[in-house]
């Protein structure tokens, strides 16, 4: 996290603060503010790792095979790829394709 960040958010936390004591009608002291800027590094010290795109790109993609049972021509239409592009994706992402028993045979 870069410093215009961090320093957008202690800002914003001050202020939410501030309105806060404001509302209540207490005084808003330094000490306050000293919390304030504690919660913020809280906060930034359990951030957890942010996915990458590929991953998110990945769970999207397992998100829509799986909503529409792992149907390859249903899913292609969906995405607005063709069949090829995505069995290429699922290649990509190490998704190995599952087959869906059919439950009536077709007529």
């Amino acid at each position: 996290m870069d410093i215009k960040t961090v320093a957008k958010a202690a800002f914003g936390m001050y202020l939410e603060a501030a309105k806060q004591s404001f509302d209540k009608g207490e005084y808003f002291s330094a000490d306050k503010l000293l919390g304030t800027a504690r919660e913020l590094l809280a906060e930034l010290a359990e951030e957890k790792p942010v996915a990458t795109p590929s991953e998110v790109n990945k769970a999207k993609l397992i998100r829509v095979l799986e909503a529409n049972d792992w149907n390859v021509a249903l899913v292609s239409r969906e995405l607005g790829v063709t069949r090829r592009t995505l069995y290429m994706r699922m290649a990509a992402f190490e998704i190995e394709r599952k087959k869906v028993p059919r439950l009536a045979k077709p007529i």
